[in-house]
């Protein structure tokens, strides 16, 4: 009699871990179906110049990197001025291009923007940047900038990503 309530005992348990098991695999399989629905981007390296021919205007405070897109000489006057009026030959050509602008908080450290690249993908295109620091500290406070300028042909929505 013993042995009987035994055997009913290991063959429900053996039961119960076999039902556990199963729902265990539907989760598995659920979680593979929702990484299936990923958008695949095709990629493409989009040329850029990086132009240091400019100067930043004085800014107005800001609460973080600001990113611009500007598409016209009106627009870029009033961001930018030449840093050299004498040198000619650098100025940006807006018939031809555009220019993605990065303006960062001051700093009294020797800060600047890094471009570490450019991508199309199929409706936008993606600017990814970092922020170098260096320890030598500066007289005064000064806005980081960065002037990438790239050709029209790329004119999309733009993303910046910072790494």
């Amino acid at each position: 009699m013993k042995r009987k309530n035994y055997s009913w005992i290991l063959g429900l348990s053996f039961l119960l871990v076999q039902c556990t098991g199963e729902k265990k695999e539907v989760v598995k399989t659920d979680t593979v179906e929702q990484t299936e629905h990923i958008k695949l981007y095709k990629v493409t390296n989009v040329p850029f110049v990086v132009n240091k021919n400019y100067v930043l205007k004085s800014s107005e405070q800001n609460h973080g990197v600001q990113h611009v897109k500007i598409t016209s000489k009106a627009h870029f006057d009033r961001v930018f001025d030449q840093k050299d009026k004498q040198q000619v030959g650098e100025e940006v050509d807006f018939s031809k291009s555009f220019v993605l602008a990065l303006v960062g908080l001051p700093s009294k450290l020797e800060t600047s923007f890094s471009i570490n690249s450019l991508k199309e993908k199929d409706d936008f295109i993606e600017l990814t940047y970092c922020v170098e620091e260096e320890e030598q500290e500066l007289a005064q406070a000064v806005y980081p900038y960065a002037v990438v300028v790239v050709d029209k042909k790329f004119n999309k929505d733009i993303r910046f990503l910072i790494e």
